[in-house]
């Protein structure tokens, strides 16, 4: 009996552990980056053609937890406008790639990239940060948007995100602008829950719940 409950227990443990997980990046390379040990990425501009002065740089995200993962990318002010961040959303146990804009054709660049975030159960992750190395060609310099709500994004493509705040999928979300990179924080509010599940939606745990939903695997907006 109490191996059993042993059994049971560090089951549970390993559940709960699970439940909310922090995200495992990888870089161009499939190789994991460490952000919580001065793990880098290096973006060599040399070796692309000189036509490429943004570059999308690819990092693959996986989410090894069971619930659905908010988390955000934010460049120090060292790296403003030469490598871009944002706020994105992976579902439980899924694998991602998402796409960083750095700009190659200008001075290099050092510095770190935070890494945040929140799972759809209400627990935040650990802060962390990732330590990058540009390599720029040294031609031109780098234009930028106004890094402020009226300007925001990768130039020329500026945004005005001033109107963006609102309801997404039964969560209200507040945009803001952080080293020209658009992200948000969100957070279930009744308002916002009923016009997506129905009148008899509600917020539970930061999840918008439709009680009346007939699906068989999840049954929460998340």
């Amino acid at each position: 009996m109490k191996k059993t409950l042993a059994v049971l227990a560090f089951l549970l443990l390993v559940q709960s552990v699970l439940a909310c997980t922090t995200p495992i990046l990888r870089n161009e390379f499939n190789v994991p980056i460490n952000y919580y040990g001065g793990g880098y990425f290096i973006v060599n501009g040399t070796k692309y053609p000189s036509e490429i002065k943004m570059l999308d740089y690819n990092l693959t995200v996986q989410n090894i937890g069971s619930t659905k993962l908010t988390f955000t990318l934010t460049p120090v002010s060292s790296l403003s406008n030469y490598i871009y961040g944002g706020t994105y959303e992976i579902g439980a146990l899924q694998t991602k790639n998402i796409t960083l804009p750095v700009y190659i054709d200008g001075s290099s660049k050092e510095g770190q990239i935070y890494v945040s975030g929140y799972c759809s159960d209400s627990f935040s992750i650990p802060d962390g940060y990732m330590n990058v190395k540009i390599y720029g060609r040294g031609n031109t310099p780098v234009q930028y948007c106004g890094n402020n709500d009226l300007s925001c994004g990768v130039y020329p493509n500026c945004q005005d995100i001033r109107n963006m705040d609102g309801c997404y999928e039964g969560f209200y979300r507040d945009y803001y602008c952080a080293s020209n990179s658009v992200q948000y924080s969100q957070s279930c509010i009744s308002t916002c829950c009923i016009q997506h599940a129905g009148s008899d939606g509600y917020c539970s745990n930061n999840n918008c719940i439709d009680p009346t939903s007939t699906c068989t695997n999840e049954c929460s907006f998340t």
